[in-house]
């Protein structure tokens, strides 16, 4: 026996009984959508230029609107055909200003200060400053452009389009324009992004967006005797895959006693292997194996003329000895 707690009206349903109203079709519409904002369906839609005169020109293009004015509104989706224009409004005697060129819905239903019931395409006029600010986006819209229009008499108005947001489909890769404007609220771990200015891809691990680059990390030690040492550890995981390499510079004191032994940066599966090499660069000439001691360390071990890699087979004061392995993360 089951207990209902609600029906809807689900879209693409033959009853003639079924009613759609606008709230019901945003929300099916929300479903398609991960994040709202300029539809890429070319490589310069809703692109924004400005020329010497001050006339703005908005290219053809589609967007898909945030309902983030009232909660649980769904999106708006909407566009023009053809490029538009527009002047600036006359320039400030004494200071520059920011311009915001955007796309936006205005629904009487969900805010009444509206009064209106219709997509737009409008610039926002900055307050002329000495050091200008950008305008607020308005709630219910996107942001196609920002224009810096200098003190009359001055230069060109310039445009940025570096702070644009794309629209994207669920479970498909989020494009922005540089990595400084990606999300960074709602994001489901794994998403993946793409930065159209450096070309670089990003992963959302559930707390940051992680670009690939290695981190830096100070492994502790065991078996060894610091003695004035230097060690760095850099790492990256893309998946379950860790890669790692450490960097032990020998100090003058530096001693061990018995197998060398460095902290991973993330805890390895229990049934893992390290694949790996440790190699220094005293003479003479030392090369060995790196390979898990546990789910939290790496161990360091060769072969030479003097038996086992440790203790007085350490590299000398200043010598490098640089271990770099691969393993599976738990």
């Amino acid at each position: 026996m089951s207990v209902t707690l609600v029906d809807v009206d689900a879209t693409w349903v033959n009853p003639s009984s079924v009613s759609y109203n606008a709230s019901e079709l945003r929300l099916a519409d929300a479903s398609l959508f991960a994040q709202a904002g300029i539809v890429r369906n070319g490589s310069n839609a809703l692109g924004v230029s400005v020329d010497g005169s001050d006339v703005v020109t908005v290219q053809p293009g589609s967007w898909v609107i945030p309902g983030n004015a009232v909660a649980g509104s769904g999106i708006w989706r909407g566009g023009i055909a053809s490029s538009v224009t527009g002047s600036l409004e006359a320039r400030d005697a004494t200071y520059g200003r920011i311009d915001l060129v955007v796309a936006r819905q205005l629904d009487t239903d969900v805010v009444a200060s509206h009064a209106a019931y219709t997509g737009r395409v409008e610039i926002i006029k900055g307050t002329p400053s000495a050091t200008p600010g950008v305008p607020a986006l308005p709630s219910m819209a996107v942001e196609l452009g920002r224009i810096t229009v200098p003190a009359a008499g001055g230069a060109a108005a310039s445009m940025d389009s570096s702070h644009r947001t794309y629209a994207t489909g669920v479970g498909a890769e989020i494009v922005v324009p540089s990595a400084s404007v990606l999300p960074t609220t709602g994001i489901p771990t794994g998403q993946r992004a793409y930065a159209l200015d450096t070309g670089m891809e990003y992963r959302w691990d559930g707390s940051m967006w992680d670009d690939g680059t290695y981190k830096v990390y100070t492994p502790t030690l065991t078996n060894i005797t610091k003695g004035g040492a230097t060690v760095t550890g850099r790492w990256r995981q893309r998946g379950k895959t860790v890669d790692v390499t450490i960097t032990f510079t020998a100090g003058s004191t530096t001693s061990a006693s018995g197998t060398m032994q460095f902290s991973l940066p993330v805890a390895a599966r229990s049934d893992a292997v390290a694949n790996g090499v440790a190699v220094s660069q005293q003479s003479p000439f030392l090369a060995g194996v790196a390979f898990l001691g546990s789910t939290t360390v790496v161990q360091v071990q060769g072969t030479t003329s003097a038996g086992s890699w440790n203790g007085s087979q350490l590299p000398p004061s200043g010598k490098v000895l640089v271990i770099s392995f691969r393993y599976e993360a738990a």
